[in-house]
């Protein structure tokens, strides 16, 4: 009798080991297969270099990109200074108007991977429209 208790714990202990390494190994799959897509969608926006050589690439394809292009002062939208400005440059936003058509979300991603998560973007896009607006009536 006590050894069949002793095999139907067994039994019981086995299953839920089973049971809850396979709950484990599906949640562990679902947690990486979401850090792919996020980090999909981090690389759309943000461009990261693999080694240092093509940061340096990187570096000297934006400046020249930044030489032909006439940017805005960012500056005067409120909440942005100068470390946001050049990070906004940095991901091809150089314009009031690069920025009105940036959504909320896109800035979000871009302030987060560089840890600026105290700035606050949900009005950035219409002071950029505003902006935008006003320099086409002073010209």
């Amino acid at each position: 009798m006590n050894n069949q208790k002793n095999s139907k714990l067994f039994l019981w202990l086995g299953l839920l080991i089973g049971v809850s390494s396979t709950i484990y190994l599906i949640l562990y799959q679902l947690a990486n297969k979401n850090k792919k897509s996020i980090s999909s969608v981090v690389n759309k926006y943000i461009k990261i270099s693999s080694d240092y050589k093509s940061s340096e690439l990187v570096k000297v394809e934006n400046e020249q990109i930044q030489s032909e292009i006439a940017k805005d002062n960012l500056k005067e939208i409120k909440g942005i200074g100068p470390a946001i400005e050049s990070l906004l440059n940095e991901n091809n936003i150089y314009t009031f108007s690069d920025l009105g058509s940036t959504s909320i979300e896109e800035l979000e991603i871009i302030l987060d991977k560089k840890n600026l998560r105290l700035a606050n973007p949900q009005t950035w896009s219409v002071q950029a429209q505003q902006a935008e607006k006003n320099k086409k009536k002073s010209v």
